[in-house]
């Protein structure tokens, strides 16, 4: 529509069948320009309302609403006729930041705030805030932590201070440390320092056009090129497992951070030549070292002070990485009495321990059986890897395999208990024993005093039994005839004699019982008499 012009509207309406009502009264209306800017409202400096004569005394924001039927295209925010800031804002509002530390001197400025519409109309207002700008507050140094000791004279100085601030002076000990440095966008400044022999007191001091703010917070650093005393009576021993033990002692009345420890397979005399073993510094004595393979290992130990100088190397010392136990490599047994291959009689047997390697001490030896007591060997050192001992096989002692039992410790303290060969023997005191005694005619056997009956006899022996020579076979009879007679055997199996004999005319005339009796030798030399089967009739 044309502004300024008269223009006549009327409403008509249609039916479902297109049927319109054409008579109508119309009414006039005459549109008019947009004319007028935007509306400006709470214009305020970091919340409080912006006025002639407020005092500004930092940097901060100006913010302001504004409104128009037309709509609000931007605000413009000017410092005595110079633009700071075009903001096309949001939901109405707008802001413009002013850094009054950036001005060029204290006083009554004009700040003019215009706004306009989407056809730009425009509205401005003007007020006029005086500057006062404030020293800026105390920054903070964050590094180096106070108390810190160190042993170089450059320290790089950090903190943090307001970040309109011009710059930070750094003082150390009372005097400037330097020239000023800049501040960073966040408030952050850096400054390299030269420090002196002893404590040196840190400050630091922000500036701005109004001048010098208030001083920060001393940190004090100290400066200590003093180098600590070695560590000294160091000792290295070995211990079970591999593991080597080492143990140093540090003078009284100086401030110690920790320890170094220093490793080679070869003699070294400087660090260049070995491997530190300590991925952080150790507290105190005494550290345990395990090196992943056995052998010769030589070591020293430095102090290390709390400025983080290290002393000198200490004295070397070296002891064995040792994880291996010890073990019996043979026993070597010999004896007084008669013996076949691992089986021993009665007699005494001397035996002789090889072992792996040296022993700290004489080794715990015994033998044990199966349900029954173990014999204790008390062994005597012959050599450092020989040692000698003996024991008694006895008559009536129980038969049966016999079991060595070592447990020695070598110089390092591992415990050894394996035995490599010699770690079994038998003994054997008993003689051989019939396990089988068969009598034809079979029991109870009928004697005729006209015909005496002929009894045949067949003893058997196991065949780790067997008597090394012809066994004696007798027989006796309760009653008519208690004395022994011999029956002459033929040797029938290689584990079986047999023989005959004709009962006396007397026997059995009463009832009684046909005994038999056994005596054989083994190939030790041990007599045996028992029969196990069933031995009367």
């Amino acid at each position: 529509l044309e502004n300024n012009r008269l223009h006549f509207f009327a409403v008509t309406t249609v039916n479902l069948s297109d049927g319109e009502q054409t008579n109508v009264t119309t009414v006039s209306a005459m549109p008019r320009p947009d004319t007028q800017g935007p509306a400006i409202s709470n214009l305020c400096f970091k919340g409080q309302s912006l006025t002639n004569g407020l005092v500004l005394v930092q940097p901060g924001t100006i913010t302001a609403s504004a409104n128009d039927r037309s709509g609000v295209s931007r605000l413009e925010f000017r410092i005595n006729g110079e633009l700071l800031t075009r903001d096309t804002g949001a939901g109405g509002q707008y802001a413009c930041f002013w850094n009054v530390a950036q001005t060029p001197g204290d006083g009554p400025y004009a700040l003019t705030v215009t706004a306009l519409d989407t056809l730009d109309n425009s509205t401005a207002i003007t007020v006029m805030p005086v500057v006062v700008l404030a020293v800026p507050p105390s920054p903070v140094i964050t590094a180096p932590a106070n108390g810190l000791v160190v042993n170089s004279p450059w320290l790089n100085v950090t903190g943090t201070a307001d970040c309109y601030a011009a710059s930070v002076m750094l003082y150390n000990n009372g005097s400037t440390a330097g020239p000023p440095v800049s501040v960073g966008g966040s408030g952050e400044f850096r400054m390299p320092v030269t420090l002196a022999e002893g404590t040196n007191r840190l400050s630091a001091v922000a500036v701005n056009r109004a001048g010098n703010g208030p001083t920060s917070a001393v940190v004090m650093a100290i400066l200590d090129r003093s180098v600590p005393s070695t560590p000294s009576r160091v000792e290295a021993t070995s211990r079970a497992g591999g593991v080597i033990r080492l143990d140093w002692w540090q003078g009284s009345g100086e401030q110690i951070r920790g320890y170094n420890i220093y490793r080679s397979s070869t003699p070294f005399s400087t660090t260049n030549d070995a491997v530190k073993i300590n991925s952080s510094l150790i507290g105190s004595a005494p550290y345990e070292d395990l090196p992943s393979t056995d052998g010769k290992y030589y070591y020293r130990v430095t102090s290390v002070n709390i400025a983080g100088t290290e002393s000198y190397l200490s004295a070397e010392v070296f002891a064995d990485s040792d994880r291996v136990a010890p073990r019996v490599t043979s026993i070597e047994y010999q004896t007084d009495g008669n013996f076949r291959s691992n089986r021993y009689a009665s007699g005494t047997i001397i035996l002789t321990v090889n072992v792996s390697e040296k022993l700290e001490a004489v080794p715990f030896f015994s033998i044990t059986r199966n349900n029954a007591p173990p014999i204790t060997v008390d062994l005597t050192r012959q050599s450092d890897t020989i040692y000698r001992g003996s024991f008694a096989i006895v008559s009536g002692m129980q038969s049966g395999t016999a079991y060595a039992l070592f447990s020695g410790r070598d110089p390092a303290g591992n415990r050894g208990t394996e035995v490599d060969a010699g770690g079994m023997i038998v003994f054997d005191t008993e003689g051989p024993r019939v396990t089988g005694l068969q009598v034809m005619p079979a029991a109870p056997i009928q004697n005729n005093s006209s015909v005496p009956a002929t009894v045949t006899a067949v003893i058997v022996f196991d065949e780790n039994d067997v008597p090394v020579s012809a066994p004696s076979l007798a027989y006796s009879l309760t009653l008519s005839q208690t004395t022994r007679t011999q029956v002459a055997l033929t040797h029938l199996t290689e584990t079986s004699w047999g023989g005959s004999f004709v009962l006396p005319a007397q026997a059995g005339l009463t009832n009684e019982i046909l005994q038999f009796h056994f005596v054989g030798v083994d190939d030790l030399g041990n007599t045996g008499t028992s029969i196990s089967a069933q031995s009367g009739f």
